[in-house]
């Protein structure tokens, strides 16, 4: 075997090597939707740790969507009632995959539900949620609820530790899985955890 053939070999041995540490060791690392890092509506790095102790409803949104009026209201409504303070996040991440309906601006999304609906749950920067491109953090949901979102108002729950526990489609309205939320809710331990301890951008 001549050497550039031995050099190409051991190459290549090295990239594998390399690579299945780096996947190994990420599938170690990720192993709870908490552990990644995102970007809020702002621009800025948040990591998802700071969610840990609580359930997290994490919601695929849209501005131009049949869905969109019901569900924001349904989503509003859901973070002021009183049995859920502190005890469930609402995280919504817009997506412009689904019919081409969230094709503004993060911040003309963020001046848009705030002004219409008064939105005060965290908003995160606009992602895909599905295929190749889809933000690490929603290839761990959708592989660990074995579904994919097929539209907007994909709503996936997630426990405090960050394993996936159910999702729903856009046509499960908000009330119908009330119960299922609130039984999360009340196993969840808020005050285990300092959120204030983690800044939005690092």
């Amino acid at each position: 075997m001549g050497f550039q053939a031995l050099r190409l070999l051991f190459l290549v041995n090295i990239f594998m090597t390399w690579h299945v540490d780096y996947c190994h060791g990420r599938r170690e690392w990720h192993d709870n939707f908490y552990d990644f890092t995102v970007k809020n509506i702002e621009g800025k790095r948040v990591r998802l740790e700071k969610y840990r102790g609580t359930p997290s409803l994490v919601v695929n949104v849209a501005s131009d969507c049949g869905y969109t009026d019901r569900t924001y209201r349904d989503l509003v409504d859901l973070s002021k009632d009183p049995q859920f303070e502190d005890r469930l996040n609402i995280l919504a991440f817009p997506c412009n995959q689904f019919g081409h309906q969230e094709p503004q601006s993060n911040e003309e999304i963020k001046h848009y539900v705030k002004a219409l609906y008064d939105v005060e749950f965290p908003l995160f920067a606009k992602v895909e949620v599905k295929g190749y491109d889809a933000d690490p953090a929603w290839q761990y949901l959708t592989s660990n609820a074995h579904q994919e979102p097929t539209w907007n108002f994909w709503k996936f729950l997630v426990d405090s530790e960050g394993k996936v526990k159910d999702a729903w489609g856009p046509d499960v309205p908000i009330h119908s899985i009330y119960g299922e939320l609130l039984t999360e809710a009340l196993m969840a331990d808020p005050y285990h955890y300092h959120h204030a301890h983690f800044d939005d951008e690092f």
